[in-house]
């Protein structure tokens, strides 16, 4: 047994210096190896030979000069050419930075010689707290100041909060939004300095130009913006909108009749004094009724809104039979229906078409047609359409031109009366030089609505479902005449509608 153990040590102590002879050959080679490389990068003195240098011994004998001859072949570089690329190359090949600081001296001086504020964020990009900061500072103010600078005032605040010329900005801004008074300027200062110097004198004076703004141009948008940015003014009113029957949709229109809140009554609506708005009730069953009301300056309003009671069509004629009464033939006037369209050509140079209706004119009516005029017979006198309606002797018309010029008004004639000149006694054969009035909704070879609606004494135009004009009715009739009456043109008609209101 003794003999056996023997053995075995000595197999492992043969072993053990035979491995030991090995690594030490090794060990000899490797830093044979090593030093070669070594002499042979040194010889070849580039960044690439030290960097191949480096992949091979990571922890090699030369490890730690073949890093610093990178950096100051690096730093060489800078020097003679673009230190901010130099810079870049050696944080890719040392995230560490440990010579950061002589790169951002170079980088400093670089950007100094280049004379552009956009090199500026290069270095700060690099050096965000630089020591350099300072220096920059005052250069791009100057620069700024000077009216040279790609930057402003307000970027300039954002890159140098603690600057020592944010009173100085504070004060140039304030004096060119007083000296101009514009929306953006105002904004701009507020958004720089939102506890700025004067914020308390440009908030005021900012709030009385939106405030005008809103008045003066009653629309949605400038609405929008003055209770936006000033929600607690005191130009804030509170109007609380009622209806009866209640839970009505009513629409809030500004001056150009866009829609600028829509509401269920009752509510209480957010509103700007002296500002103008419409309320728009047109729900079914109901008579189509606009209120404009001017926002006063009571801190309570009302507006209470009492819905007429449902109407009772007498006509409603969407050409749908090619029986239809409304059709003409007459010895040099006819119509036709096409594709429910009555289609209209006329030679005379007025022509109206009127029936005998079972109406009561002197209640309160509805009467709504939709034509397109086709054709103009001559160029040099008026052309128009519209609605005619009364008695046979007695009628009143509302017509709009091609030109989109309407014109209302009352004739004490016959019914079929041939008028070239049409019922308004304008001047027929100068048809740009009339007392008509200019609609801006007029629809050229296009449809159109026209539609009349009478409440108590008063007489409402629409052109499109855009309420024009109002007159007080006086008229008190016998008869019930109803149509339509066309002056110089071929139209097509759509429909007509008439509705009694049985309040």
């Amino acid at each position: 047994m003794k003999k056996l153990i023997k053995n075995h040590l000595s197999y492992f102590t043969v072993l053990f210096i035979i491995i030991s002879v090995l690594f030490v050959r090794c060990q000899t080679s490797s830093k044979a190896d090593d030093k070669s490389e070594w002499e042979r990068v040194k010889t070849e003195n580039t960044i690439q030979a030290y960097d191949d240098y480096l992949s091979k011994f990571p922890e090699g004998e030369f490890a730690t000069n073949a890093k610093t001859e990178i950096v100051n072949m690096l730093v060489n570089e800078a020097k003679s050419g673009n230190p901010i690329e130099s810079y870049d190359f050696y944080i890719q090949r040392f995230p560490e930075g440990k010579n950061k600081n002589i790169f951002e001296s170079l980088v400093y001086e670089y950007i100094i010689k280049q004379d552009s504020i956009e090199y500026f964020e290069e270095y700060v990009k690099r050096f965000p707290d630089g020591k350099y900061l300072a220096e920059f500072e005052t250069g791009i103010f100057n620069t700024i100041k000077s009216g040279n600078s790609s930057l402003n005032y307000i970027g300039f605040t954002k890159r140098f909060p603690e600057s020592q010329y944010i009173n100085t900005i504070d004060s140039l801004l304030f004096d060119s939004a007083m000296k101009h008074k514009t929306a953006l300027l105002f904004e701009e200062y507020l958004n720089a300095f939102p506890n700025g110097i004067y914020k308390v004198k440009v908030d005021s004076v900012f709030e009385q130009l939106l405030y005008n703004e809103a008045v003066s141009k009653n629309t949605k948008a400038s609405f929008n913006e003055y209770l936006t940015k000033y929600p607690k003014t005191t130009h804030e009113k509170l109007i609380q909108i009622e209806s009866s029957p209640s839970k009505q949709i009513v629409k809030i229109l500004d001056k150009n009749d866009s829609i600028w809140k829509t509401i269920t009554t009752p509510v209480t609506l957010k509103a700007i004094e002296g500002t103008k708005i419409k309320t728009l009730i047109e729900n079914p069953g109901y008579m189509v009724d606009i209120l404009t009301y001017r926002v006063s300056d009571k801190n309570k309003q009302k507006i209470s809104r009492t819905l007429k009671v449902p109407s009772k069509t007498i006509v409603s004629e969407y050409f749908t039979s090619s029986a239809s009464t409304w059709a003409f033939n007459e010895s040099k006037d006819k119509s036709e229906i096409d594709n429910n369209t009555l289609t209209c050509s006329v030679k005379s140079i007025q022509f109206q078409k009127l029936k005998k209706i079972n109406i009561d004119f002197n209640k309160n009516y509805e009467i709504e047609i939709k034509f397109r005029i086709t054709q103009i017979m001559k160029t040099n006198i008026r052309s128009y359409f519209g609605i005619v309606w009364g008695e046979e002797n007695k009628v009143k018309y509302y017509f709009i031109s091609n030109q989109g010029r309407y014109n209302y008004g009352s004739k004490t004639q016959a019914v079929g009366y041939e008028n070239p000149y049409g019922y308004s006694g304008w001047d027929g054969y100068n048809p740009e030089s009339d007392v008509w009035i200019k609609a801006d909704n007029y629809k050229k070879n296009n449809f159109n609505t026209l539609k009349i609606i009478k409440t108590g004494s008063k007489l409402k135009y629409y052109l499109n479902n855009k309420y024009v004009h109002f007159e007080n009715d006086m008229i008190r009739y016998r008869n019930s005449w109803a149509g339509y009456g066309m002056g110089n043109v071929n139209a097509n008609i759509d429909y007509i509608k008439i509705k009694q209101y049985t309040d």
